[in-house]
């Protein structure tokens, strides 16, 4: 059952040499998911492991709430891991490594949720 206001949470990192490169793909970002919902915030900011990569946190509202999470699996992945571990929350990562491609190229890792 999917709750009556849901958000869909992205966390993503991308490898890029600059917080505007960093900006552009946030953009990206925000105008694949356009057809999932709309983006009631986003947040760009380096992340402190690694200086090449920026993480991306995006919410959106979904607009068909019986479908957002898979369609933006979809859109995003061919390929995700199940990483659910809390009852009514659906959660996936994608991980370049071991995943495939991601629908933007300098992503090297995902988190998607449906809260």
């Amino acid at each position: 059952m999917t709750p009556a206001n849901p958000v869909l949470f992205i966390r993503l990192y991308v490898e890029v040499g600059s917080m505007g490169a960093a900006l552009e793909q946030a953009g990206q970002l925000t105008s694949i998911l356009l057809a999932v919902g709309v983006c009631i915030s986003c947040e760009v900011k380096s992340y402190w492991k690694i200086a090449e990569y920026f993480g991306i946190e995006l919410s959106l509202q979904a607009a068909e709430p019986d479908t957002a999470f898979e369609q933006a699996k979809q859109l995003l992945a061919a390929s995700w891991v199940d990483a659910t571990k809390t009852p009514g929350i659906c959660g996936v990562i994608w991980d370049y490594r071991m995943h495939g491609p991601f629908v933007l190229p300098l992503a090297r890792w995902c988190n998607l949720q449906l809260e």
